[in-house]
């Protein structure tokens, strides 16, 4: 998540390379989620506070006059420019799409196909697995 009050260029930074560390080898793509002040939460009686949202009103054009996916991001709620922090929230989630595109499924493929993992998940079963390394070769 980023766009809390606090968050800066550098925090973002820190995330992005957290979702990598943590999820090398999944077979999803992990990305970054806007931080929503909803209404009824302090967060939100904050950003009505500061002029971050004007009244409710404000806060749903903000919200649905966007395109419907988790990752938007309606309210900047951090001390960087608007523009500044669409583009760097942006970008990061490119960097993430694109790290997974490389290093996700085949990550997948080869963590599930090692005959380690093959006798973690069956410990003293004979077998040679040709069947489940046969459908991993096959993705």
């Amino acid at each position: 998540m980023f766009g809390q009050p606090t968050d800066t260029e550098a925090t973002l930074r820190e995330n992005v390379e957290f979702i990598k560390d943590i999820t090398f080898g999944l077979c999803r793509t992990q990305l970054l989620f806007g931080c929503i002040p909803f209404p009824g939460s302090h967060l939100y009686d904050w950003c009505k506070e500061t002029g971050r949202i004007r009244d409710d009103e404000h806060f749903y054009d903000l919200y649905t006059c966007q395109d419907m996916h988790l990752n938007q991001y309606p309210v900047n709620m951090t001390d960087l420019p608007d523009e500044h922090v669409q583009r760097i929230f942006q970008e990061a989630n490119q960097e993430l799409l694109e790290y997974f595109r490389a290093h996700g499924p085949g990550g997948w493929k080869n963590t599930f196909s090692t005959n380690q993992y093959k006798r973690s998940i069956a410990p003293g079963v004979g077998g040679d697995f040709s069947e489940i390394s046969g459908l991993l070769s096959a993705l």
